[in-house]
């Protein structure tokens, strides 16, 4: 087996050549992107400054956000409402945003914290092109690893060469699935730890789920905790609701695979405490998504669940 990259900030291992990635790798730009969109709102609900130049950079796949208009300005019930009565993809967009952007901002509360309640160590899985390192407000001493495809992790590192990160990076190329990782990963880990694995198990089997987050737990020690998103299973319906999305998904060759009804059950058989909101949830709302905020969905709703789970 070929060695697997792994190098701290700076090392002279990344390279300037355009990349190309699978299509699960691609959804990275997506992202990026619609977080570069929501930091040209009038009110981002997060700022993400960096985001703009991931998509922009030399090597970033065209087919996800050239030739697409921006994403329509809705601030109101009323005005959604109005938009998916004339205009139900354009709706369907505004409502993806928006819960992109509490998914997001969610996260970002979530990290700080986490750094504020101790943690001297932040585990991204399957990091992507995530620019909090750059962008928290992080503590002294703090180190970041970040877990992905060594090419993803490079490109990243390229395009931002200038900016200054905020705490300690250990970049290790690879996948938590495989042993090696996740004992390179466990021994660089210091004092309690978050790990955060945002976007990812919608994309895994479930018995790869099951695989991952057993082996995230045995590495959560007591104080430390584990967070991710996962839909319900309205969500991956394609004769559901939002069944033209989970459509284009499997088309483009990212199909969303994994979904559950009982997300605090993840944690929980794994000894873990739960703590899970859907977006859209009073906790998860921040008064951008286009709809009311309610403790619980509606049934036959899609919703994306926000868990935690902490080692008590």
């Amino acid at each position: 087996m070929a060695p697997r990259p792994s190098a701290r900030y700076g090392s002279p291992c990344y390279f300037s050549q355009a990349v190309s990635f699978d299509p699960v790798a691609t959804t990275a730009w997506l992202t990026a992107r619609l977080r570069a969109e929501e930091s040209a709102r009038p009110s981002p609900l997060s700022r993400d400054p960096f985001a703009a130049r991931l998509v922009a950079a030399e090597g970033a796949p065209e087919d996800l956000f050239g030739g697409s208009s921006p994403i329509p300005l809705v601030s109101s019930f009323q005005e959604f409402i109005a938009l998916f009565q004339t205009d139900p993809r354009a709706a369907s967009r505004v409502a993806r945003a928006a819960s992109l952007a509490v998914r997001s901002r969610y996260f970002d509360d979530l990290v700080l914290e986490a750094v504020a309640g101790g943690a001297r160590t932040v585990v991204m899985v399957a990091a992507g092109l995530d620019t909090r390192v750059y962008r928290l407000a992080l503590p002294p001493g703090l180190l970041w690893i970040e877990v992905d495809r060594a090419e993803t992790l490079a490109y990243k590192r390229q395009v931002l060469h200038d900016a200054e990160p905020r705490a300690e990076i250990l970049d290790v190329g690879g996948d938590l699935r495989d042993a090696a990782v996740v004992g390179e990963v466990a021994r660089a880990v210091r004092g309690p730890s978050l790990w955060v694995m945002e976007g990812l198990v919608v994309y895994l089997q479930a018995a790869e789920v099951d695989t991952l987050l057993d082996t995230v737990a045995r590495q959560i020690s007591k104080g430390s905790a584990l967070a991710f998103d996962v839909p319900n299973l309205t969500s991956v319906d394609p004769k559901g609701p939002v069944g033209e999305h989970v459509a284009r998904h499997i088309a483009r060759g990212s199909p969303w695979t994994f979904a559950t009804d009982a997300p605090a059950a993840l944690v929980e058989k794994r000894g873990l405490v739960a703590d899970v909101v859907a977006v859209g949830h009073p906790r998860a709302h921040y008064g951008r998504l286009p709809w009311p905020a309610a403790e619980t969905p509606r049934p036959g709703q899609p919703v994306n669940f926000l868990v935690k789970g902490t080692r008590a």
